[in-house]
């Protein structure tokens, strides 16, 4: 399985998504995109951390691009650092 991925009981596959914006950062968990023309990102583009989703694999179709390393790892750094800081019961 590739990262971000998840295998469900039932076999699916679901993959952790990130919310991508041209918006300005807004808070913390906001992570400004350095490489995004690299990314296949056409305008300067924020990941909003605070703002995922875990979607079946299917519902991706077609891939843009990817992030650098460097852009990746700030990512999930900072997605760490916000379930970290979460007040889960």
């Amino acid at each position: 399985m590739k990262l971000g991925e998840v295998r469900e009981k039932d076999g699916k596959i679901k993959v952790l998504s990130v919310k991508v914006t041209s918006h300005s950062v807004r808070d913390e968990y906001d992570v400004t995109i350095i490489n995004y023309s690299e990314a296949g990102l056409k305008l300067k583009s924020v990941a909003r951390t605070s703002k995922t989703q875990l979607l079946d694999s299917e519902y991706f179709i077609k891939k843009f691009g990817d992030l650098t390393r460097e852009d990746l790892d700030k990512i999930i750094e900072t997605y760490i650092k916000f379930i970290s800081n979460q007040d889960i019961k």
